[in-house]
């Protein structure tokens, strides 16, 4: 399944929500829900909107696989200069009982 980030239509768009902003120069925390795994968030230029979105690198996110019991913490990796897009740099994951 492809990433649907804020460009798709209303009804099938998904893409990450912002939980905590960035304060005085720190990282934001971002959530993203969907049946992808942490293989394919890694994926160069997975999300697509990054930039749009206001994703810097060095963020964090909090991903939840719907299809899994498994959550995974990532990190942001560098934002496209070419599209503004990003990947995650690294994930860790935990499974849930």
């Amino acid at each position: 399944m492809a990433y649907l980030g804020s460009t798709a239509p209303i009804a099938t768009a998904n893409p990450p929500v912002k939980l905590i902003d960035s304060i005085m120069g720190g990282v934001a925390v971002w959530a993203y829900k969907s049946t992808h795994s942490s293989t394919d968030t890694k994926t160069a230029g997975f999300f697509t909107d990054a930039k749009n979105l206001g994703m810097q690198a060095g963020d964090l996110m909090l991903q939840v696989n719907s299809g899994t019991t498994k959550a995974y913490f990532g990190i942001v990796g560098a934002i496209s200069t070419a599209n503004g897009s990003a990947a995650l740099a690294s994930a860790a994951s935990s499974t849930s009982a």
